[in-house]
């Protein structure tokens, strides 16, 4: 089971804008959703965390400072 997160919670745990995480979604900076509905794309929290402690976004931006 996922604790599901979309592009609203991705840009408040990251700091920025809904539109910048859509940017990253489309240039392939984020991990793929793990659900597409049509509300949106839905990704498992976990996995969003672990992903921007570990991997951070491919410009660099990452929450380890």
């Amino acid at each position: 089971m996922i604790d599901p997160v979309g592009v609203s919670e991705i840009a408040y745990m990251l700091g920025v804008t809904r539109q910048q995480v859509s940017q990253y979604k489309f240039h392939n900076k984020l991990p793929d959703p793990r659900i597409v509905l049509a509300q949106g794309p839905l990704w498992d929290k976990t996995e969003i965390q672990s992903f921007i402690n570990n991997v951070g976004i491919k410009d660099g931006r990452s929450n380890n400072g």
